[in-house]
Order: structure tokens, then C-alpha cells, then sequence
């Protein structure tokens, strides 16, 4: 904002010096007579000063170009392309918990990212805009087994332990950038499919069950410039749930099958990223928390019960290591 004021300021007071210089000042003057030989002697004369300056260098223009040439690529040194992708593996701890329930294990899974800035121009040393739009899809899924530890439908206390987990994400999203000398600026909104199913079945007690949650994301992005190669970032998201529907094969254990709805929730996410750029691409280490926090769910009934799904929390921490080119 501040270049394009200064550029602003500048054409300004270049146009004035160039509206009061004398000459021009008495050619205007004699314009204005009503005699048609002077007219068109004055007219003549302003072409003349016109092509005789089209000759001679431009030295107000030239020097307005060096001192303010405005961020190219290059100069935010961010690796940043039109068109990127990231890959990598993930790993984090899974905390699962409802009143008196409480499942845990370690999960293992990948990530696939590709976003693209049209903002971003073909040539590294062209400048670019402050600020411009940006399309990004995610998709990510992760397995592992947890440990239950609860009790019966009676209050007796009950533990099952390898339960297999499934899970997988996938989001689209629409952001902003605001690039400056140091930092870029991100922020997102969009929509996020989170998609979980666990099965217990093989336990007399246990049956599979199945939650599927869409929602809006909001986030913040900031990344850092590269300094020796090296650059850090941070990212702050929250996530408001819009339908939430949880399947539970009771039918396991000799009751009906259920399906719950689950209107209200939220989550929440947080990661720091340390990048390091190469030739290649852009090696990121990003260690991150997300937070899942769902009300209860409504009733349904089948006689002779009424079933719902109780409010619960999903914590998950763990690393990223993704590489982007």
C-alpha cells in the first residue's frame, strides 16, 4: 500500500513541473487566442516540443523505476509457484474420548495437497500484485489401532484392546494472499469432508461404527521469508460443523441399526512449519494439533429404546513431513 501511494505522489508532482514550466505556460496562452494562424502556429509548436521530448531521455521515469521497483518472486524468496503440490507421510497420537470412555493409539498416514496462485507471474522478476486469490485441495488419510477403555451398556467396567481405525479428509479450499517484503499472508474459508469408521466387531461386545462430519474451515497462514535456506510459519484454524452423521452397526450385538444426527460442533487446528528450500523444492517439518469437540446427538427412536450418540472429543497431535515442488 505504502509503494503504491509513493508511486501516486510522484506522478502527481511530476505532471505539475510539467503543467507550470514557462514555455508550455505561453504556448497554452497563445492557444487560447481566437486568431486561427496563431492556433495552429501554437499547435505546431507543441508538437515540436512534443516529438523533442520523445527524443531526449525520460530521467523522472527512469529514476521513479529504481527506487520504487515494486516484490517480485524472487525477492520474496518464498519458493513460491502458480502451480505446487506436496506430498508426504504423517504420524500422531489419537485420543478419542466420551463420558467414562476413552479410546487411544498412534496412527500412520499420508498427505496430498496441490494449490495454485494465478497471482504469481511466469517470470520470477516480474512484480507482482499485493495481494491475490488462491485455490487449494487437500486430501489425507491415516490408519491405526486403539485401545478401548469404558465399560457395558450395565456400568461394568470393559477394555478392548487393537481396535482398527480408518480415516480420511478430504477439503476445498478458497484463500487470499498478501504478499509483502518479509511475510505472506493467507487466510481461507471452504468446505472439509472428515470421514472415520472403527470396528470391534471381532469383541462380543463390539460393533462397527462410522462418523462422517462436513465443515467449514476458517484459517490464518503465515509464512516467513527464506534466510539461508531456511523459513518458518505458522497456520490457526477453526472448524464449524455443518452436518454431522454417525452410523453405529448395533446389529452386531443384536439390536437395529442407528443412525444419528449431529448438528452442532467445532474444531480446532494449530501447526508451525520450518522449511528448508533446495533446488528441488521445499522440505516442511510441521508438528500440528487438531481438536474435534461434538455435541449430542439428536434421539431416534425404535421401540422400545431411545438411541443417540453422546457429546465427545477428538484430540490428535502429531508431525508432517511434506515435501513441496
Amino acid at each position: 500500500m505504502s509503494q503504491t501511494l509513493f508511486r501516486t505522489i510522484l506522478f502527481a508532482a511530476s505532471a505539475c513541473l510539467f503543467c507550470f514550466t514557462p514555455e508550455l505556460c505561453r504556448n497554452v496562452s497563445a492557444f487560447s487566442d481566437s486568431n486561427e494562424t496563431t492556433a495552429k502556429t501554437v499547435t505546431k509548436e507543441l508538437r515540436a516540443a512534443e516529438a523533442s521530448e520523445a527524443n531526449e531521455p525520460n530521467e523522472p521515469s527512469a529514476e521513479i523505476k529504481s527506487v520504487s521497483p515494486g516484490i517480485t518472486i524472487s525477492g520474496l524468496n518464498m519458493g513460491l509457484q502458480r502451480h505446487s503440490i506436496e506430498i508426504g507421510p504423517e504420524i500422531y497420537s489419537f485420543t478419542y474420548k466420551e463420558s467414562g470412555i476413552k479410546d487411544e493409539g498412534i496412527f500412520y498416514g499420508g498427505i496430498f495437497n496441490y494449490t495454485y496462485r494465478g497471482w504469481v507471474p511466469d517470470s520470477p522478476n516480474e512484480p507482482i500484485p499485493e495481494s491475490g486469490g488462491s485455490l487449494r485441495a487437500e486430501f489425507r488419510f491415516a490408519s491405526g489401532d486403539a485401545d478401548y477403555d469404558g465399560a457395558l451398556q450395565n456400568g461394568t467396567p470393559y477394555k478392548v484392546d487393537d481396535i482398527g481405525y480408518d480415516a480420511y479428509e478430504a477439503r476445498l479450499l478458497f484463500g487470499l494472499d498478501a504478499p509483502d517484503e518479509s511475510w505472506l499472508a493467507s487466510i481461507y474459508t471452504g468446505v472439509g469432508y472428515r470421514y472415520s469408521t472403527d470396528d470391534s466387531s471381532f469383541d462380543p461386545a463390539g460393533y462397527k461404527r462410522e462418523s462422517n462430519y462436513i465443515y467449514i474451515p476458517i484459517a490464518y497462514q503465515l509464512d516467513g521469508k527464506f534466510e539461508n535456506n531456511w523459513a518458518w510459519g505458522c497456520k490457526l484454524e477453526a472448524d464449524f460443523l455443518a452436518r454431522g452423521i454417525q452410523k453405529s452397526d448395533m446389529s452386531d450385538v443384536g439390536d437395529p441399526d442407528i443412525e444419528n444426527r449431529q448438528n452442532t460442533g467445532y474444531g480446532l487446528r494449530a501447526s508451525l512449519r520450518l522449511q528448508n528450500k533446495t533446488n528441488k523444492g521445499v522440505l516442511t517439518i510441521e508438528p500440528f494439533v487438531r481438536y474435534w469437540n461434538i455435541d449430542e446427538s439428536e434421539y431416534k427412536y425404535i421401540p422400545p429404546y431411545y438411541y443417540y450418540e453422546p457429546a465427545n472429543s477428538t484430540t490428535e497431535v502429531g508431525l508432517q513431513l511434506l515435501w513441496r515442488f
